[in-house]
């Protein structure tokens, strides 16, 4: 049902009118205010529904994304290296290390080798030509 509602607003979010906006509303609330029985479902859906209008901003707003996942995917990449090599010790190599993720992450999302960009930059060292696709 998940992937059925995000494809459906997906659709239809770049033609909602007023009246469509507001019968989704209602229909949210109509499904989130209603009680199972169940204490924990039924908090849960309390929670979402305090979150109505975070959640129905795109309602408004269609050029939104429905997830962050590319940030989160990002973050999590970073404190699974930091994990695995056990972090830093200076204040110095947390500002490397967050300049040299940084880098990966931008060169990934160009489509550029990261071992390119270092190698090209490493060359350019006293020389001032930056006509390179690799400059960023």
């Amino acid at each position: 049902m998940r992937y059925e509602t995000k494809t459906i607003i997906r659709k239809i979010s770049g033609h909602i009118t007023a009246s469509t906006a507001k019968r989704l509303g209602s229909e949210f609330s109509r499904l989130f205010e209603t009680q199972t029985g169940d204490r924990q479902l039924d908090e849960q859906k309390r929670l979402t529904a305090s979150k109505v209008s975070e959640l129905l901003l795109v309602l408004e707003h269609p050029e939104l994304p429905l997830h962050n996942n590319p940030a989160e995917l990002s973050a999590r990449t970073m404190v699974r290296r930091r994990d695995i090599s056990y972090g830093t010790q200076t204040t110095e190599g947390n500002a490397s290390w967050d300049t040299f993720m940084s880098l990966v992450s931008t060169t990934r999302k160009l489509g550029l080798s990261f071992f390119e960009y270092v190698r090209h930059r490493i060359a350019q060292i006293g020389n001032n030509s930056f006509s390179c696709n690799y400059y960023l």
